[in-house]
C-alpha cells in the first residue's frame, strides 16, 4: 500500500482498521507492531455527549417546559422526536450557529427554535469543546512526522475541511494509478441484474469488489444471490439483525402494564428463552386467554359426542402450554415482587442477561449496549412513562459489524472505500439510487436548513460527497461495470444516472443471462421392502378412502403423511373438520331419536343437539366467541333449511334410515382393508340399499373424476355396504348442508303485466327449497321408489351400471396396491393435489401438473345402454 515502518500513525476510517493492519503484517513478516489506526474524530479528540445522556435530559426538561410549547409538546414522549433536536443542535453547536438567528418564518419554526435554544441552555454540551479541540489538534497531527492519512470517507462538511487540510500536509497511503475499463451494462429488473452480477463473477473467476448504491435495500438480495452461486464475500460496516433489543423491551412493556397482550408478545419474542413451537403458541394464546393453567376442559369435552375425538390432541397441547407457563412462572414472579420501577428494570435485566441468544457474539454487544445505557439513565427512570420512553428508544438498537468470508469478493458501498480488486461491480447506478446525495429531512429537512445561517449550502455538501465518489474509478485494475436494472418490479421504467451518463456515456449492452433450467428431478422411490413397512400390515395396506384418493392426486404426498406419518395437528375449534363433525352428529341423533321422521324436527330441537358442544368450544376458546355464536347461527339456518327439505324427500320416498355413522373395516380387495364411516345407509325392505353422505358443501359425482381414481368414496361406501348387507345398491348420492346459489329476476313479463317478485322471506326460503336436490349416481330404474316426485334427485333417470363401477373400483385398487409394492412415491401432482397441501415447503414442486385424466376404463361409459 506505500507506507513503511516510519508511518506509526494511520488516520482511517474504523472499518479499515483491519484490512490495513493485516496488510502491514503481511509486510512484516506475519507481524503488526509499531503501528497505530485511528479515526480522524479520534485523531483530533473530538468530544461527543452520550446520546442517552441528552435524550433523558432533554425528555426531562421538555416534559416540565411542555406548556411553553403547545405546538410540539405531544411530541415530547417519542424518542425519535428528541433525536432530531439533538442531532440538530448538535449541528447547531459544530458550525457556531447563533440560536437568535435560527429561521422564524411562521409559529413552527417559531417554537422549534425556542425548543433548540432550550436544548442548548438545559445542559452541558460536550461538543462545545470541539472546534478549540480541532485547532490545537490538527496543529499537533501537522507537525508529528508519524502522522500519515489513509483515504475514506467524511460525511459531515466540517470534517471533511479538516481532511481536505490533512491531505495537503501529511502523507498519504496511495495506491498505484488504475485505467480500468469502464462498462455500462443494463438488465431487466433488479433480481436479474444481480444474478448477471453473479454469474459474470463465476465466469472470470477473478477477485471483485461489488459496490452497492443501497445497502439497506440490496444487501438482502445480493445475500440470497450470492449464496445460491455460492459465491464467497466479505462485507464493509453493514447492520446485523439482532433480537436482544426486542427481549428486553418486550420484558419492560409487560413489566410496566401486566397485560395478557404485552405477555403474548413477550412470548412472541422468546423474551423468556423458552423456546414455543409455533402450534403450541397459536393454541396458548387462543385458549389461555389469561395465561393461566386454570381448570382443564378436557374431562368435558371428553362426554361430548362431538368433541371426544379431539380430546387426546387437546390434552397434549394443554400440557405442554402448562409444562411453558411452568417454565416461565419464576421470571414473571421476579417481574411481579418488583417494589418500584428500578427493581422491575433490574428483573428484566438478569431475565435478559440469561436468554440463550447472548451465545451469539452479535446478541452480546447489542446486550452490552442496553447495559451502558441503563447505566447511564437509571438515575432519570421513575415513573411508568420512563419506561415506555426507554422501551421505544431501545427498540432502535442495532449493532454494526461486517461479515467476514473470503477476500475474494468485497461487498460495499459507496461511502465506505476498499482496495482496488481485478473487477468492480457498480450496482444499480440508477438516478434514484446514484449517487445517493443525502439531503436533510424530517423537522430541519431541506427546505429549513437553507435559512440556517453559517450552514453549508445543499451545493456545497453535494460537491463535497460527489468528489469523494472518486475512489470508485481506481476500485478495479481490469474492469469497472456500471450496472442498472431498466425496469422496476411494477414495470416501470428506471433511467441510467445523469452522473454516470456524462462521465461515461450512455453506450450499454444487456447484461448476458444464462438460463440456468431447475434441477433435474429425480423419481423419488423407496425399495418394497420400505414401503411394505411404511404401507403394509400383515400383508396387506390398511388405510382410508381419502389416503388411497390422496396417492392418485400425489403419491409423494400420501407418502409423506401416510407412510412418514408427517401431519399437521388441527387444534382450532373453528376448524373445517369440527364444523362438519357437528353438522354429521345433528344428522345422527335425529335420525336415531325420530327414524323417518328425524327431518321433522323443529329449530329448538337443534339448537338442543349442538348448544352443549358450542358452550364447550366457547369455553375453551374464549377469544373465537364471536365467531362460534356466528358460526351457530349459520349453522342452525343452514341445517333447518336442509331439514325442510330432507323432509320433503322422506315424504316422495319408500327407503327408509337404516344405519347413521356406520363405521367398517373392511377389506375392498385381497391385500387392501379400507376403514372409514358412511354417513347414512337406507334400506327399501331386502331388496336396495342407498348411500347417502353429508357435504358441508356443494358436491357432484364425475364419472372422469372416478375413472382418474380421485373421486373413490361414495362407490366404495357402496361396495361396502354391499358386503356388508348382501343388498345391491340403489344409488350414491352427496347431501349438501349449503344453499345453492341461484339467479332472481326482479321482475317476469305477464301477458298483460310485469309482475314484480316477491321477495319475502316465505318466498326466498321456498326458492332455496327448490334449487336444493341430492346429486349422484342412480343403479336401478325403480325411480318411484327412490323419488316418487322426481324433485328431489338430480339426474334420477340417468341410471349407471353398478357392476361395471365394481369392475371399475377393483382395477383401481388393484393398481393402487400394486404400485405401493412397488414403492412408488413419485413426485407428480395433479392440478389439484398442491391447493392445500401442507407440504410444499418439502417437496417445493415447480413442474408441469398432471391433468386429472381417467386411468382406468377410458373408453368405457357407466350409463346404462353407452357402449
Amino acid at each position: 500500500m506505500g507506507y513503511n515502518d516510519s508511518m506509526k500513525k494511520i488516520i482511517a476510517s474504523k472499518d479499515q482498521f483491519t484490512a490495513l493492519l493485516a496488510d502491514h503484517a503481511l509486510s512484516n513478516h506475519g507481524i503488526s507492531t509499531g503501528i497505530r489506526t485511528e479515526t480522524l474524530s479520534g485523531a483530533l479528540k473530538l468530544k461527543s455527549t452520550p446520546v442517552e445522556t441528552a435524550l433523558f435530559q432533554l425528555k426531562q426538561t421538555f416534559h416540565e417546559k411542555k406548556e411553553e410549547f403547545p405546538i410540539y409538546r405531544d411530541m415530547f414522549i417519542y424518542p425519535s422526536f428528541i433525536m432530531e433536536i439533538i442531532a440538530f443542535t448538535r449541528k447547531v453547536i459544530a458550525y457556531d450557529i447563533p440560536s437568535d438567528t435560527l429561521p422564524r418564518r411562521n409559529e413552527n419554526e417559531k417554537e422549534l427554535a425556542r425548543i433548540v435554544q432550550t436544548a442548548l441552555s438545559c445542559m452541558e454540551w460536550e461538543e462545545t469543546e470541539n472546534r478549540t479541540s480541532i485547532q490545537n489538534q490538527f496543529a499537533q497531527i501537522t507537525s508529528d512526522q508519524n502522522y500519515c492519512l489513509y483515504p475514506h470517507f467524511i460525511n459531515e462538511p466540517y470534517l471533511y475541511e479538516v481532511y481536505d487540510s490533512l491531505k495537503k500536509t501529511i502523507p498519504v497511503i496511495t495506491t498505484p494509478e488504475v485505467h480500468p475499463q469502464v462498462i455500462l451494462r443494463h438488465g431487466l429488473n433488479a433480481r436479474q441484474e444481480m444474478e448477471a452480477i453473479a454469474q459474470d463473477i463465476c465466469r472470470k473467476g477473478k477477485t471483485c469488489n461489488v459496490i452497492l448504491t443501497s445497502m439497506d435495500t440490496q444487501y438482502p438480495l445480493l445475500q440470497s444471490v450470492f449464496a445460491r452461486y455460492g459465491i464467497p464475500y466479505c462485507t464493509s460496516e453493514i447492520i446485523i439483525p439482532v433480537h436482544i433489543p426486542s427481549v428486553f423491551t418486550a420484558l419492560l412493556r409487560y413489566g410496566v402494564s401486566r397485560s395478557v397482550q404485552d405477555l403474548q408478545q413477550a412470548c412472541r419474542v422468546n423474551a423468556f428463552g423458552v423456546p414455543l413451537d409455533l402450534p403450541v403458541q397459536q393454541y396458548l394464546f387462543s385458549h389461555f386467554t389469561q395465561l393461566q393453567t386454570g381448570k382443564s376442559i378436557v374431562a368435558k369435552m371428553q362426554e361430548d359426542a362431538v368433541l371426544s375425538h379431539s380430546c387426546g390432541l387437546y390434552e397434549a397441547m394443554e400440557n405442554k402450554c402448562t409444562a411453558f407457563l411452568e417454565k416461565i412462572q419464576p421470571a414473571l414472579d421476579s417481574i411481579h415482587q418488583a417494589e418500584d420501577m428500578n427493581e422491575m428494570i433490574h428483573a428484566c435485566y438478569t431475565i435478559m442477561a440469561e436468554h440463550p441468544y447472548l451465545r451469539d457474539h452479535n446478541e452480546l454487544k447489542a446486550a452490552m449496549q442496553i447495559r451502558e445505557i441503563l447505566s447511564g439513565v437509571n438515575e432519570q427512570i421513575h415513573t411508568k412513562e420512563d419506561i415506555s420512553f426507554l422501551a421505544d428508544y431501545l427498540e432502535t438498537i442495532t449493532v454494526k459489524g461486517t461479515y467476514q468470508d473470503s477476500p475474494f469478493c468485497h461487498v460495499t458501498d459507496l461511502t465506505h472505500i476498499v482496495p482496488a480488486a481485478d473487477i468492480s461491480y457498480v450496482v444499480s447506478v440508477d438516478g434514484s439510487s446514484y449517487p445517493g446525495v443525502p439531503n436533510e429531512s424530517g423537522l430541519f429537512d431541506e427546505k429549513y436548513m437553507e435559512a440556517v445561517s453559517g450552514y453549508p449550502s445543499q451545493l456545497t455538501r453535494n460537491q463535497m460527497y460527489i468528489s469523494q465518489l472518486s475512489w470508485i474509478e481506481s476500485s478495479a485494475t481490469q474492469e469497472l461495470i456500471c450496472s442498472w436494472h431498466t425496469n422496476d418490479y411494477q414495470g416501470r421504467e428506471v433511467q441510467l444516472a445523469l452522473e454516470i451518463e456524462q462521465k461515461f456515456g450512455k453506450n450499454a449492452e444487456a447484461w448476458h443471462l444464462d438460463r440456468l433450467s431447475p434441477a433435474p428431478l429425480y423419481p423419488h422411490t423407496i425399495t418394497s421392502e420400505t414401503a411394505a413397512k411404511l404401507f403394509m400390515h400383515q400383508g396387506a395396506v390398511t388405510g382410508s378412502i381419502t389416503s388411497v384418493e390422496n396417492y392418485f392426486r400425489c403419491p409423494y404426498q400420501c407418502f409423506i403423511q401416510y407412510g412418514l406419518h408427517v401431519r399437521k395437528p388441527d387444534y382450532g375449534s373453528l376448524s373445517t373438520n369440527a364444523i362438519g363433525n357437528i353438522q354429521h352428529s345433528i344428522m345422527e341423533r335425529s335420525v336415531k331419536d325420530f327414524h323417518k321422521a328425524y327431518a321433522s324436527i323443529d329449530e329448538a330441537q337443534i339448537r338442543a343437539y349442538i348448544d352443549h358442544t358450542f358452550a364447550l368450544m366457547k369455553e375453551a376458546s374464549p377469544d373465537q366467541a364471536h365467531l362460534l355464536d356466528m358460526t351457530q347461527e349459520r349453522m342452525v339456518t343452514g341445517i333447518r333449511l336442509t331439514m325442510k327439505f330432507l323432509q320433503s324427500f322422506e315424504n316422495s320416498t319408500s327407503f327408509t334410515p337404516d344405519q347413521t355413522e356406520l363405521r367398517f373395516c373392511e377389506e375392498i380387495i385381497d391385500g387392501v382393508i379400507l376403514t372409514g364411516v358412511i354417513d347414512r345407509l337406507d334400506l327399501y325392505g331386502k331388496e336396495f340399499l342407498r348411500i347417502i353422505d353429508y357435504k358441508s358443501t356443494g358436491y357432484s359425482l364425475s364419472e372422469t373424476k372416478v375413472k382418474a381414481c380421485v373421486q373413490l368414496q361414495l362407490l366404495t361406501y357402496a361396495m361396502i355396504a354391499q358386503k356388508l348387507y348382501g343388498i345391491t345398491p340403489a344409488g350414491v348420492y352427496y347431501c349438501s348442508f349449503r344453499s345453492e346459489t341461484y339467479d332472481v329476476p326482479a321482475m317476469t313479463k305477464g301477458r298483460k303485466e310485469i309482475i314484480e317478485t316477491d321477495f319475502s322471506d316465505e318466498a326466498e326460503e321456498e326458492r332455496m327449497m327448490n334449487q336444493r336436490t341430492l346429486k349422484g349416481w342412480t343403479f336401478t330404474d325403480r325411480t318411484v321408489e327412490m323419488d316418487e316426485t322426481g324433485t328431489h334427485i338430480a339426474t334420477l333417470k340417468k341410471q349407471k351400471d353398478f357392476e361395471l363401477i365394481r369392475a371399475c373400483m377393483q382395477e383401481i385398487y388393484s393398481i393402487f396396491l400394486s404400485r405401493i409394492r412397488q414403492g412408488d412415491i413419485s413426485l407428480s401432482p395433479d392440478e389439484s393435489a398442491c391447493g392445500f397441501c401442507s407440504f410444499r415447503p418439502i417437496c417445493r414442486y415447480h413442474g408441469e401438473y398432471r391433468k386429472q385424466n381417467p386411468l382406468v376404463f377410458q373408453d368405457v361409459k357407466f350409463s346404462v345402454g353407452k357402449d
